[in-house]
């Protein structure tokens, strides 16, 4: 019979935080919602866009575009009708939102021709940091109160801004980012 090893503890715990952080790396983006527990969402049947602000150097009117079109699509399919906003039931508006973050490793590492034994009993050594700069976006949907002038529901989803994309994949990108948003839409 063959003799098996079991992990050492050590290694069963790297392993697994291995798997953890590779899980956490591929994982979808989440949404996030938050609305007026006391407002009856089943009664919307028409809605109408805000004006929206000016576009600064974060969001275009092809983002406007975008995201208005998978809106108007996905309330539609739903059986909302867009009218004007003296008629709405509920006013939409969108904010697109770009914000610089950073990611700081810090690490050990050997230089020269020690050998393993000499650099762990205190061999010469470099502690290097890295900063890495990148963007996270952030869309949120407002739906607003026409008459109270406030925001019943709010529905947002942020990821990591990619860089040279086509326009075909930015349209798949907000489209399904709309559809995730509104998913929980409306609060049952």
């Amino acid at each position: 019979m063959a003799n098996h090893r079991f992990l050492s503890p050590l290694k069963w715990s790297f392993g697994l935080i291995l798997m953890m952080t590779l899980f956490a790396c591929t994982s979808k983006p989440r949404t996030d919602v938050d609305y007026d527990t006391s407002y009856d969402f089943l009664q919307m049947k028409t809605y109408a866009w805000l004006a929206q602000p000016p576009e600064d150097a974060q969001t275009t009117s092809l983002h406007a575009l975008r995201v208005q079109e998978s809106v108007d699509a996905e309330l539609s399919r739903r059986g909302m009708t867009l009218v004007d906003s003296e008629q709405a039931d509920v006013l939409l508006a969108y904010h697109l939102v770009i914000d610089t973050k950073y990611n700081v490793d810090n690490y050990y590492s050997r230089w020269g021709y020690r050998s393993y034994h000499r650099d762990r009993v205190g061999g010469f050594g470099v502690s290097n940091t890295r900063v890495r700069e990148y963007q996270v976006g952030t869309l949120l949907i407002d739906m607003i109160d026409p008459v109270k002038k406030q925001v019943i529901w709010r529905g947002s989803m942020s990821s990591r801004v990619k860089k040279n994309v086509a326009p075909e994949e930015r349209d798949v990108m907000i489209r399904q980012s709309v559809v995730d948003i509104l998913a929980p839409f409306p609060p049952l």
